[in-house]
């Protein structure tokens, strides 16, 4: 048996992988598939399509799909945001 230091990860090497991201709440609330449907008032397939391509965060738990609420309203308010700069920069949309 070799002696010497315990192995200890080099966090230099590890700068190219994809940190997870962390939630600080403690309490996030999980939404499955017709939760989320009923919620956003969108279809299955919409909702599907969108995790597929890793537009919204969503994990299987047991084979079924699962959405995490908090993260869903940060992407709906960023959209939001967006949409709202869109329409201010444009030219087209001036109010009377």
């Amino acid at each position: 048996m070799k002696k010497g230091k315990p192995a200890v990860p080099n966090p230099e090497k590890s700068t190219n992988e994809k940190q997870p991201i962390l939630v600080t709440s403690t309490e996030e609330e999980w939404l499955n598939i017709q939760d989320l449907m009923a919620y956003l008032k969108m279809s299955r397939r919409s909702i599907n399509r969108l995790a597929q391509q890793n537009e919204i965060p969503s994990t299987k738990l047991g084979g079924t799909l699962m959405f995490p609420k908090n993260l869903m309203n940060k992407i709906m308010l960023q959209n939001a945001l967006k949409q709202m700069d869109k329409a201010s920069s444009d030219p087209d949309n001036l109010e009377a």
